[in-house]
């Protein structure tokens, strides 16, 4: 098989393997009717997001989302990050500015345009993106 032929062939199956999982992933995000009947975000995915917002909005590492316990020591807003991992509050936070919102006024002025209930699903791009890519390359490295 020459260089170009199996180029091709890589070509094609990451692109079938990437629409393939980009389809399972919606048809499993309906069957659990994800934002309606069950929450997109868990406790850690919460804690991301809400971070994600404040370092976009206040320039901070710091998250108003945290457990009674976490109380006890510091009982003010924003809390300090516990056990989260930067790269991921990055990433959602370029997610975050990226996704335009609908534009919404209080009073005449311009507010906050984006609500936690539209946001959830930028939780969800990019641990998808990574299950996809990480099929296709092990299918392509398999036939290598």
């Amino acid at each position: 098989m020459s260089m170009a032929t199996r180029a091709v062939s890589h070509l094609v199956l990451f692109i079938v393997l990437s629409l393939s999982g980009a389809s399972l992933w919606q048809q499993h995000a309906r069957a659990w009717d994800l934002g309606r009947r069950s929450p997109v975000l868990s406790y850690d995915a919460a804690e991301y997001m809400v971070a994600a917002r404040e370092l976009v909005q206040h320039s901070r590492f710091a998250t108003t989302f945290a457990l009674p316990l976490e109380l006890v020591h510091h009982s003010q807003p924003p809390w300090p990050l516990a056990l989260v991992q930067p790269g991921m509050v990055v990433s959602e936070a370029l997610l975050y500015c990226l996704t335009p919102g609908p534009p919404r006024f209080i009073n005449g002025r311009p507010a906050d345009s984006k609500r936690p209930d539209e946001i959830e699903p930028i939780a969800l791009v990019l641990p998808c993106a990574s299950y996809i890519l990480i099929a296709s390359a092990s299918a392509i490295a398999i036939r290598m």
